[in-house]
């Protein structure tokens, strides 16, 4: 199973961090870079100051976990989103930054159905109150945060 984080700041880094034990591959998408104030509440070591996050994130696991890592170190968009996304099994949504990915994935969702699921880690402000997810696919609830 292909297991997909969107975003590897504060939620994605720490969702990478739990989620280095499990039998799945794993993908991590952000064109962010590590920053210094970063250091206190994302899974990054100073070393990492200035570096991509999903590179950060990929040295990381294989650094101290022997956990091999794909990263993808662009911005999601609706042009990308396809091909990024798709082949996930899982999708976890880990963008924070006031709404900046759940549009996206949304429309994702209205425009495909490769994807069994997503799963949302966002800030409750950007949730929305229904997932465009097709009928045929596996629903998640939403926590009412």
């Amino acid at each position: 199973m292909k297991i997909l984080f969107c975003g590897g700041g504060a939620l994605g880094s720490h969702g990478m961090f739990l989620a280095r034990d499990l039998e799945h591959e794993l993908v991590v998408i952000d064109f962010d870079r590590v920053e210094s104030k970063n250091l206190a509440s994302q899974w990054f070591v100073k070393q990492m100051v200035g570096k991509n996050k999903a590179t950060a994130l990929k040295t990381q696991l294989l650094n101290f976990y022997d956990v091999k890592l794909q990263d993808y170190t662009v911005k999601l968009t609706a042009l990308n989103a396809g091909a990024i996304l798709g082949p996930a099994d899982l999708v976890v949504e880990c963008f924070v930054s006031k709404c900046s990915g759940t549009n996206r994935l949304s429309t994702f969702w209205e425009t495909t159905s490769t994807t069994t699921r997503i799963t949302r880690l966002a800030q409750p402000e950007c949730l929305p109150t229904r997932v465009g997810i097709p009928p045929s696919r596996t629903q998640v609830s939403i926590p009412p945060w």
